[in-house]
């Protein structure tokens, strides 16, 4: 049970009146790590998201059964999911690991008849949407238990493609050869709506897609080696990575990192492409990986369910946490409310400063990293 309690408590709290009216620093370069799933080896490495020097094996070869490793997703409790699947487009499970430490929890997901699951995305209502890539559907998982709730978009007339939720409560789903457009449906009901981008500009397999910074569509093409940018609309602006010279090769996985910059998991090259998320300029390549599949940047620190904010939703899991001063957690009995898992060292995320409880001083560090809602929090705020 919680042992905070009285006034000394709540005027501890009250001082979260202060958060709205702090000016938050811009992100500057991130710390945040990147992980990249690698099929042909199954497994989930890490890489240093400033420099991309190598920091080991995140989830080891076949931990927990994984098979040709393929979409990842943090999802809002913290952890990381990974689409497996045998032989890439046979029979798949979604398997969650903890979101710090890589360690296997269990196989969250499966049923439905799921097929190569390449990307996994989780909605605002809480529950999984997972790309069926062997069979061309988009199924619906329950986001707290993994319970099938049944197939949400049907195979369309081409192979499935990346597909990401759009303005207007609509979602985007990539149709692959022979047709290469882009068709939309109702994000709520999964209903067709018709098609918001037609083929052409030399999109061949869209494969990613992805909202920049500049609020514009990125859509990679899996067959064409390119990325081309379109409005949030789906009208086309310009090939922000051209074809020629080429510097992709089957592009697969692609985001954009917390420092601005795009980075495409380049799957037929063995390498994760960098470039510039202004100008579209190659920066060279990040890090060097074997069938790199999809890639993800861990959550910033304090942002509790992953959604690359720091908000009021990410406070009401703080304080579901809040201990008191020199008052220890116990990590296998953590307050009612508490969702945070340990880590191997049994430290939960809410406790910034490491000495094994969730008190004031905890507090002081969350609200620097306050940013609201739809804003990145500033990368050094923990330190």
């Amino acid at each position: 049970m919680r042992n905070v309690t009285g006034s000394r408590f709540w005027m501890w709290i009250g001082a979260l009146g202060v958060v709205a009216g702090i000016a938050v620093a811009e992100a500057r370069a991130a710390a945040q790590d990147l992980l990249v799933s690698s099929a042909n080896n199954h497994t989930v490495l890490r890489y240093d998201g400033v420099t991309g020097e190598p920091r080991g094996v995140f989830v080891p070869p076949g931990s927990g059964g994984l098979e040709r490793a393929q979409g990842l997703a943090y999802g809002p409790d913290g952890n990381l999911y990974v689409g497996s699947a045998t032989a890439g487009t046979g029979p798949g499970t979604i398997k969650r690991y903890h979101g710090r430490t890589g360690a296997f929890i269990d196989t969250f997901a499966s049923g439905g008849g799921l097929t190569g699951p390449w990307e996994l995305m989780f909605r605002p209502d809480g529950n999984l949407y997972v790309g069926s890539y062997g069979d061309r559907r988009i199924l619906r998982y329950n986001g707290t238990t993994g319970q099938y709730m049944g197939v949400f978009i049907p195979a369309a007339d081409g192979d499935l493609g990346g597909f990401i939720f759009a303005p207007g409560d609509c979602l985007y789903v990539g149709n692959g050869r022979p047709v290469n457009n882009v068709l939309r449906y109702d994000a709520a009901t999964g209903a067709p709506t018709g098609e918001v981008i037609p083929p052409g500009h030399g999109l061949d397999g869209p494969s990613f897609m992805a909202f920049g910074p500049d609020g514009n569509l990125y859509i990679a093409g899996w067959y064409s080696y390119n990325v081309l940018r379109y409005d949030p609309y789906g009208r086309f602006i310009d090939a922000f990575v051209p074809s020629s010279p080429r510097t992709l090769v089957n592009p697969m996985g692609g985001v954009f990192g917390p420092d601005g910059n795009l980075y495409v998991a380049d799957y037929g090259g063995g390498r994760v492409q960098r470039y510039n998320g202004m100008t579209g300029e190659h920066m060279g390549v990040f890090v060097s990986v074997n069938t790199p599949f999809w890639l993800v940047f861990m959550p910033h620190p304090a942002d509790f369910d992953a959604d690359n904010d720091v908000d009021l939703k990410d406070l009401e899991r703080f304080l579901a946490c809040v201990t008191g001063p020199a008052i220890p957690y116990n990590p296998d009995a953590l307050p009612p409310g508490c969702l945070m898992p340990s880590d191997a060292n049994g430290r939960i995320a809410a406790d910034f400063d490491k000495d094994g409880d969730v008190d004031q001083s905890d507090f002081g560090i969350f609200q620097r990293c306050f940013s609201g809602p739809g804003k990145a929090a500033d990368p050094q705020c923990t330190n």
